[in-house]
């Protein structure tokens, strides 16, 4: 009797690919993350326990920049446990990847284009930014984002602005798809597209009171606070930082001297590049009104005027990353145009650039792997451990001051005086002002964290201050052997 051989479809085979793909990142960086993304997860936490959606116990102010991930965090440690709201990020920004991942396939697919998501999804993989977003809400809001562009051009246009909506709701910007969408149709066919914005009118209107009984704002309180920090030029304009930042990777920066520039990387720059040419050639309509929503996207935080975070900077690369396959579609057409040549100069040079497309993806890969091995990063360890310290040895009653509360605000469970406004919004006026150490003077904390590097002129310096010398002694030094920020020193308020 003859067997048949299982033929599996490429609807079925794609999904599995990039399932197993994000499964595996997911399993390798499980326990790892950002310090911000942690700001997250302890309100997430307060809401699994029941006391809103608030960062302080007994505080009124949030925190968080990603209302609907909070959300869905808190149900999820309700669950199970709320300690389990770290890991369930993870999990959430694997599905994320690949979600994002499966309908980028699927805009090229219908747009006969497989060769635009073949690379377009490999950097996304071979993403070498990607542990600097993991656990938070960046690939979270990109994959809602864009299912609703997809929704749209199926012409499911309810399913769309719910979509728009969980966005929004995800982060602010959320609503810029919204926005490119309408205007679509009206440039299109002639007309508005009255649907849409009436259902996100609608269940915004849900969220307001929804809002009211959690306790917490319609809007994070997030923009404001992040608008005042770039007024206190202090930290780095977006775009300018954004640019620098990508340029470490490639040919180094002293802005980020701690990144390995890897010159193969120019490749990803070089096919948006080409890809950016080959759209003005042949215009897409999909891939331009995507593309538009990015452009605003970064128009948008360049007139909010907010600082470079590297979330903030991560749709930058998506962009490039779309780009670089719509470049990648353009030069494997134009290998169709080198039949007049000899066979082996046309498959030298087709094999040549594929080649080197491979290894800049392999470049981009090795750090993904180093860090999937890797333990725990430095930072984040001295952080727990300090945030463990912490919870272990002071009461519950007690505050505490640090400029970094994301992982040491976490685990210490304890009441945070943010000098950066985040946790406390009266901090705001006074960071604008520059003076980062007024939520210490004001609040007096019982307990205040310094780092001996980073910051030192802005909140460090403190410890120079009589005022400082006479009210706080240290109590303990936290360190993390090889971390050039260590040790933590921790002051303890004289009683």
């Amino acid at each position: 009797m003859k067997i048949k051989c299982c033929n599996i479809r490429p609807t079925i085979l794609v999904p599995l690919i990039l399932f197993v793909l994000s499964l595996a990142i997911t399993l390798g960086f499980h326990g790892k993350g950002y310090d911000d993304a942690y700001i997250t997860y302890r309100c997430a936490h307060n809401f699994a326990e029941g006391n809103g959606l608030i960062y302080n116990t007994g505080g009124n102010t949030s925190a968080t920049t990603t209302p609907l991930l909070t959300i869905i965090l808190g149900i999820l440690g309700k669950i199970t446990s709320p300690n389990w709201i770290p890991a369930w990020g993870g999990i959430i920004s694997g599905l994320s990847l690949f979600a994002l991942t499966l309908l980028i396939w699927m805009h090229a697919k219908r747009e006969q284009q497989q060769a635009v998501a073949v690379i377009a999804v490999a950097w996304m993989f071979a993403n070498p930014f990607l542990e600097t977003v993991w656990g938070g809400e960046s690939l979270m809001a990109l994959a809602l984002a864009l299912g609703s562009f997809y929704l749209y051009f199926e012409k499911r246009v309810i399913l769309a602005a719910i979509l728009c909506f969980a966005a929004f709701m995800t982060r602010g910007e959320g609503v810029i798809p919204l926005i490119v969408m309408i205007t679509h149709t009206l440039w299109k066919e002639k007309r508005i597209e009255w649907k849409m914005p009436v259902v996100v009118a609608l269940l915004m209107v849900v969220w307001f009171f929804v809002a009211r009984l959690l306790g917490t704002s319609f809007l994070p309180n997030t923009l404001t606070v992040k608008m005042a920090q770039m007024q206190s030029g202090v930290f780095g304009p977006f775009v300018k930082t954004t640019l620098d930042w990508y340029r470490a990777y490639i040919i180094g920066s002293p802005t980020f001297s701690g990144v390995q520039p890897q010159p193969i990387l120019v490749v990803l720059p070089v096919l948006a590049g080409l890809g950016a040419f080959a759209w003005l050639l042949k215009p897409s309509e999909r891939w331009g009104w995507i593309m538009l929503w990015l452009v605003l996207y970064v128009v948008g935080y360049s007139v909010l005027s907010v600082p470079f975070y590297a979330w903030y900077a991560f749709p930058i690369y998506f962009a490039g990353s779309l780009c670089a396959g719509m470049g990648h579609h353009f030069v494997e057409q134009s290998f169709g145009k080198l039949e007049p040549f000899s066979i082996w100069a046309s498959n030298g040079i087709k094999w040549s650039y594929r080649a080197l497309l491979l290894f800049a993806l392999a470049t981009a890969v090795y750090p993904i792997v180093k860090y999937s091995r890797a333990p725990l990063p430095q930072q984040q360890k001295l952080y727990t451990n300090a945030g463990l310290w912490l919870y272990n040895n002071t009461k519950e009653t007690d505050t505490v001051g640090f400029f970094e509360i994301g992982f040491l605000g976490y685990y210490s469970e304890r009441y945070m005086v943010d000098p950066v406004g985040l946790a406390n919004s009266d901090v705001v006026p006074h960071m604008q002002e520059r003076d980062f150490t007024w939520a210490f003077r004001n609040y007096k904390p019982d307990y205040i964290i310094l780092s001996p590097v980073r910051w030192y002129d802005r909140i460090g310096c403190v410890q120079e201050k009589e005022w400082f010398k006479s009210q706080y002694e240290l109590a303990a030094s936290i360190e993390e052997p090889g971390y050039f920020d260590s040790p933590l020193s921790v002051y303890k308020k004289i009683r």
